[in-house]
């Protein structure tokens, strides 16, 4: 199974609109179920996060645990990830344990 990216801002709309949500400690996952064989995901770090350093430190993590633990857990979602403030100051393996927990709900 092959995970693609949401790239355009309607892409985006669509999945807050008529899509579901998980509020999780780091992150707020945003989903919505599609009729292809893929999961697209697509990752928002918006400036309260910090300078441009540290939300392109946020978003490798955030690939990161995606590519490793749900590449073929999950099939037929477009997914958003919208990282929360205090995601700044947390480890790598708490991040993980917050999104396995929403993944899990769904």
């Amino acid at each position: 199974m092959k995970n693609e990216t949401l790239k355009s801002n309607n892409e985006f709309k669509r999945v807050f609109l008529s899509g579901d949500k998980r509020i999780g400690k780091y992150v707020i996952l945003y989903f919505l179920p599609i009729e292809r064989n893929i999961n697209r995901y697509g990752i928002i770090t918006k400036k309260y996060i910090g300078n441009a350093v540290k939300r392109n430190r946020i978003k490798r993590i955030l690939r990161e645990i995606l590519r490793n633990k749900y590449s073929n857990l999950l099939s037929g979602y477009d997914i958003v990830i919208l990282a929360r403030k205090n995601i700044i100051n947390a480890s790598f393996k708490e991040i993980e344990e917050d999104i396995v927990k929403l993944i899990n709900k769904l």
